[in-house]
Order: structure tokens, then sequence, then C-alpha cells
């Protein structure tokens, strides 16, 4: 009796391990996988030259000394404008001069770009009748007194294998044009003369040049 009560003890004992081990094992044995992978890409550059010199970041102007070389009507040196340490600093019926600039996508995306000019005038000099040209010459058909249209150019395709792009913008004070523009002229200086504040005798003109990825 007692063997048979150990017996019967011994094997539910076997069997309660047994049942036992199979679900700890059925907590513990699994199946896993594991998988990686990775993709690595390089920002393309935005990069532009103006005149040869890199335009930084934080860059909002750009050097535009349209006035800073007057010549006479001719080309020839100005000698009869006031100067400044020997270097003229008044424009008058008879100068002229003109600025060159250039700029270049060094990107590595294209781009197109838009190119303004904006003349302001102070109001003693309103009259002053100043022309402009992208050409240059005595003969170019596209002088000018409204530099607003002259060849203002939008969205200019300049992509990043493209050679640099070459302006200049050219400006003259007809002298002696004719008897009704003699007396307006004669009015600009007189009015210059008496002006009150520097700005008001001055001319400015203003180049913008704005880049823009093609999408």
């Amino acid at each position: 009796m007692n063997k048979n009560i150990k017996k019967i003890g011994t094997m539910v004992l076997v069997a309660i391990v047994a049942v036992g081990s199979y679900f700890v094992a059925g907590t513990y044995a699994k199946y896993t996988t594991s998988l990686s992978g990775e993709s690595t890409a390089t920002v393309a550059k935005w990069a532009w030259n103006y005149k040869g010199t890199a335009i930084t970041k934080d860059q909002s102007t750009i050097t535009f000394n349209l006035f800073d070389t007057i010549k006479s009507t001719d080309g020839a040196t100005e000698n009869n404008v006031h100067k400044t340490d020997g270097t003229v600093d008044r424009i008058a019926p008879g100068t002229s001069g003109s600025f060159a600039f250039d700029f270049q996508n060094l990107s590595e995306v294209n781009a197109k770009y838009s190119l303004t000019l904006v003349e302001e005038k102070g109001a003693a000099v309103a009259n002053a009748k100043i022309q402009y040209s992208l050409v240059g010459t005595a003969e170019a058909t596209d002088w000018t007194t409204n530099l607003a249209q002259l060849a203002n150019e939008s969205e200019i395709a300049i992509n990043m294998d493209s050679a640099k792009v070459e302006k200049t913008v050219y400006w003259k004070w007809v002298f002696d044009e004719s008897t009704s523009q003699d007396a307006i002229d004669t009015q600009v200086g007189f009015d210059a003369g008496t002006a009150t504040s520097d700005a008001a005798k001055q001319i400015k003109v203003t180049a913008t040049v704005a880049f823009t990825q093609v999408d």
C-alpha cells in the first residue's frame, strides 16, 4: 500500500516537473530575426559668385558703383566737372560712365535669376535726363531714360554648369541735345545748387539680382 502510494506520488511529481518544464520552455524559447539597413545622401550645395567673389549666406547687398567712373561724352577723362581729391564726384550734362559685373552659379542644382534696375531721383534733380543702355555704343537703340524698362530680366535659366553671366550698364547725360532740354538741364543745375539736402540732388540706381532654385 505504501509502495503504491509512493509510486503514484513519484509519477505525479514527474508529471508536474514535465508539465512545468514544457511551460518554462515555452516561455524562454522563441524565434528571433533582426534586420538593419541604412541610406546616405549628400546635400547639394548652394553657391554663387559675384564679380569673382563668393556670396555668403548672410550677404544681402552687392557692390554696384555705376557712377564711380565718370567720363566725358566721348569716353575721355572728364576734366570739366568738379573733382574731390582728383576724382570726379559730380555728374552734369556731357558726362557718362558704366559699371560691369558678373555672376555665376557654382551650386549643384539648376537655378534661375531675375535682374531689376531701379532709378531714384531727388526732388531737385527729378528732370535730369539720364539715359541708360546695356549696349553702350553711340548707335545703340536701347538708350532710354526709363531704366525700369531696360531689359529687366525675370526668371532666366542659369544652370549649375553654365558659364558666368556678364552685364554692363551704361549711362550718359546728353550734352546740348536741344534748346528745350538745355533749359531743363539749366534749371536742374540751379535747383541742385539750392537744395537743402544731399538726397534732394542725388540720383541713385539700384541693381537687384535674385537667385532661385529650379524645382
